[in-house]
């Protein structure tokens, strides 16, 4: 997509006007893969309302390409923003377990990282027989009220190697 047509939605992003960022959202989602790259830019941008904007516009944009920008908005400090990355992350499939798993074995003493990771897996494994086995101990552990974060990195670990394993590699 030429870059004239871009900036223009993403300006819009930013406006005080619902109406202007809806629309300019919509077209974002409805672009998709070549609005790719400055919506998953936007995901690190200070401002919380941007940030929200381009995560909710990735719900509806299923490009693997944004996983890595969506994991680390798991942790926001705003929990909404967390969970429509969260939402963008069951929309990937299971192509996003891994990730998760990855960030848990690095991020489970982070609050925003545990539920994220609980919705996206919990969700993810209730369409998926053989990754609700692989994936029960991590929810198991992220299902108590007081989850210790050595435990859940050691399962997320596990999980996450027995998810490689049956990959081949």
């Amino acid at each position: 997509m030429d870059g004239d047509w871009l900036r223009p939605l993403l300006q819009d992003l930013k406006s005080n006007k619902g109406t202007s960022r809806l629309r300019a959202r919509e077209t974002l989602a409805a672009i998709g893969e070549p609005a790719l790259e400055a919506l998953v830019g936007m995901l690190a941008d200070p401002e919380p309302r941007l940030r929200w904007e381009a995560a909710k516009a990735l719900t509806e944009v299923p490009e693997p390409g944004a996983i890595p920008g969506l994991i680390e908005l798991l942790g926001d400090r705003r929990s909404e923003i967390g969970w429509l990355a969260a939402v963008a992350l069951i929309a990937l499939g299971n192509r996003s377990v891994p990730h998760v798993l990855e960030a848990l074995t690095q991020h489970a003493d982070s609050k925003g990282f545990r539920r994220g990771g609980h919705h996206i897996l919990k969700d993810l494994s209730a369409r998926n027989s053989v990754l609700a086995e692989i994936l029960q101990p991590v929810l198991e552990v992220l299902d108590d009220l007081s989850p210790d974060a050595g435990i859940i990195a050691a399962r997320a670990g596990a999980a996450l190697k027995s998810l490689r394993a049956l990959h081949g590699g």
